[in-house]
């Protein structure tokens, strides 16, 4: 499979491009984003909101430091409020990496959303209803195997209203913000010092990776995920398809999972978990191809260079 360099070199052809700046856009973006987390913790707490992980804290002293984060992401995932919680924390990363890409004249978003300086809006609606349907039959088919073979019947439970609306709201701006620092940002930046266009898309996914905290099996699986949703980027020359794929993959794992009362984010995964995960996985990657195929979205893997620059705009 051809591997296009299009997109992956786009912040080196910044005009203002010198080799050290990714790294201080790295730096500043990691410092910005704790910033902002410390900020938005702070206020939760000085508002006297109530904690979903308050009784956990009780536990430190017995608990690993794995184990409470662990079961800190577990809980959180269980309410509106605690969802609501988790998905902001990782909307941060955009502002951040935003913030990071000005300041150091790298061209901002418009560099990381595509080969012509935006997001294409039309190729995001084009996906969304195709491959929300696609991970809710899979995943729903996952659930269903699993009982199978487990022979028991879940116990289906309605969650509540703020957390379904928490989930339709803010997961699609999470996935967003995991798109840009990954698929965007660390993938140029990578991409800007090693001409081998697989190590960049390697080094992404293994980051991607080492961010979760699951076991082995699901740690393979987010793996995967990170390797899929960078070729995509590769292969449309831009961050739509690979912003759709993360966005219905989260929106249906967490509302699915939890009309049968299970945790999406819970850290035991099984090797049928991550077969199936997998499996899921590349097929929406070949539905996604199929669809860019036909609506001629493909980047030639023969061109060196990057298509010319639309004007510059960014919605968001």
């Amino acid at each position: 499979m051809l591997l296009p360099k299009t997109y992956l070199v786009r912040m080196k052809e910044q005009e203002r491009y010198r080799w050290w700046k990714p790294i201080v856009a790295f730096l500043l973006a990691g410092f910005l984003f704790v910033l902002f987390m410390s900020i938005a913790f702070f206020a939760i707490g000085f508002s006297g909101a109530p904690s979903p992980i308050g009784a956990l804290l009780e536990q430190s002293d017995t608990l690993a430091a794995d184990e409470l984060m662990q079961q800190g992401l577990e809980s959180l995932a269980e309410s509106g409020l605690g969802i609501s919680l988790l998905l902001g924390s990782v909307i941060l990363l955009l502002p951040a990496v935003w913030i990071a890409m000005n300041a150091t004249r790298l061209g901002g978003l418009k560099t990381l959303s595509s080969v012509e300086g935006h997001l294409r809006w039309k190729r995001i609606g084009r996906l969304i209803v195709p491959l929300l349907l696609v991970f809710a039959v899979g995943n729903a088919a996952e659930l269903a195997l699993g009982s199978i073979l487990a022979g028991t019947l879940p116990e289906f439970s309605v969650p509540s209203l703020s957390y379904i609306l928490a989930v339709l709201i803010l997961v699609t701006f999470q996935s967003a913000a995991e798109e840009y620092a990954y698929r965007g940002f660390l993938m140029q930046a990578f991409g800007s010092w090693i001409p081998v266009t697989a190590i960049p898309l390697v080094l992404q996914a293994l980051i991607f990776m080492g961010s979760h905290t699951y076991n082995v099996w699901g740690l393979i699986s987010i793996l995967a995920f990170g390797l899929i949703a960078g070729i995509l980027a590769l292969k449309t020359g831009g961050l739509e398809a690979s912003i759709v794929f993360h966005a219905a993959n989260n929106i249906c794992a967490l509302l699915v999972a939890s009309l049968v009362g299970a945790n999406a984010l819970a850290a035991d995964a099984t090797i049928l978990d991550m077969a199936l995960s997998i499996a899921l996985d590349l097929i929406v990657f070949f539905m996604i191809l199929h669809i860019a195929k036909k609506q001629g979205w493909l980047v030639d893997g023969k061109e060196e260079g990057h298509l010319p620059a639309a004007p510059q705009h960014m919605k968001s």
